[in-house]
């Protein structure tokens, strides 16, 4: 191999690894994507129609005038999985007009994504979180951000989060007593404006 072929082939594969790879600009922007200013039409437009549908169920219980607790399914909105993109949206349909629209972009450790502040799930860890996006204090027991929290999914899987105002950085599982927070490895990324 000669020195410019070796030189071109490792231009080429540079150029290869930064193809592709979509910064969510601002921690909010994710192609032209906002979550409670984007429709479910804009969704498709931008991603494409090779996704697969289910529908968002929120489920609740009420109280019956003889005095019977039961159980209440709601649908809220749907899910549009792009397994190819490792990614989901999920729109709500069924709310206020103030929460019409994409609710929630989560990307998993498949996706080709970074953050405004180059953080990728799959390839970091909470400690590359923390540098990049400031402290957090993991005892805090109030509700301002940012702060660590332990979330689960309808499918009863538990995740450990750092919550930002817009964007959450997410490793699947629960916390550990005793376990360093900073090495666990960040399998996906939320984006949820929750202002």
């Amino acid at each position: 191999m000669t020195k410019h072929s070796l030189f071109l082939s490792l231009l080429i594969g540079s150029v290869t690894q930064a193809v592709g790879q979509t910064v969510i600009q601002g921690n909010t922007l994710f192609l032209d994507l906002q979550t409670r200013k984007s429709s479910t039409k804009e969704v498709k437009a931008q991603l494409g129609h090779r996704y697969r549908a289910e529908k968002t169920v929120s489920v609740g219980t009420a109280l019956t005038t003889d005095g019977t607790c039961i159980a209440t399914k709601t649908v809220t909105g749907i899910s549009l999985r792009y397994p190819a993109r490792g990614l989901t949206c999920y729109i709500n349909t069924n709310t206020t007009k103030r929460r019409m629209g994409l609710a929630l972009i989560a990307f998993d450790s498949t996706a080709n994504v970074s953050s405004a502040k180059g953080i990728q799930p799959g390839k970091h860890r909470f400690s590359d979180v923390l540098a990049q996006y400031g402290p957090i204090d993991f005892e805090k027991k109030d509700n301002s951000l940012p702060a660590a929290r332990e979330m689960s999914n309808e499918e009863g899987q538990w995740f450990t989060v750092l919550v930002f105002p817009t964007i959450r950085f997410i490793s699947s599982g629960r916390k550990q007593s005793g376990e360093n927070l900073l090495l666990r490895p960040v399998t996906g990324i939320w984006l949820e404006n929750q202002y």
